[in-house]
C-alpha cells in the first residue's frame, strides 16, 4: 500500500507544518500550523484522534495558522470526526482562514463540522 492516511507508512510531514494538543478543563484543543495536504493530514489525523480519546468533552482543531487544506486534510477531519462521535465527544474547527473556509463552503463542510470564528 503507498504511504498516506491509511498507511502503516505514513508521508514525512512538510517541516513548517506542525500541530499540538493542549487540555483544557472543558476541552481539548489542537493547535495547527501550516498546510494540511496529503503529506500532513496522517499527522493530523493521528493526533486529532489521541485527542478526541482524552477526558475533554470536546476537541477544537485552532486552524487560525493553516495557511492550506486539500482533499487529504479534509478527509482528515471528517475522519477523524467519525471517530469522534464514536467516543462520545465532538470536533469543530476554531478560526479557518478565508481560503480554507471557503474550501469548507464549496464542498458543503459548514453543514456538517461545527465552524466556528472564521477569520
Amino acid at each position: 500500500m503507498a504511504p498516506g492516511i491509511e498507511s502503516d507508512e505514513p508521508i514525512p510531514p512538510a517541516p513548517d507544518f506542525s500541530c499540538a494538543i493542549r487540555r483544557e478543563t472543558d476541552r481539548v484543543v489542537v493547535s495547527v500550523e501550516g498546510e494540511v495536504d496529503i503529506a500532513t493530514a496522517p499527522v493530523l489525523y493521528a493526533t486529532l484522534r489521541d485527542a478526541a480519546g482524552g477526558s475533554g468533552s470536546s476537541v477544537v482543531a485552532d486552524f487560525a495558522d493553516v495557511t492550506f487544506i486539500d482533499s487529504s486534510g479534509v478527509q482528515c477531519l471528517l475522519a477523524a470526526q467519525r471517530d469522534a462521535e464514536s467516543l462520545g465527544t465532538t470536533l469543530g474547527v476554531h478560526g479557518p482562514r478565508p481560503n480554507v473556509l471557503l474550501v469548507f463552503d464549496l464542498l458543503g463542510l459548514t453543514d456538517r463540522l461545527v465552524v466556528e470564528g472564521a477569520s
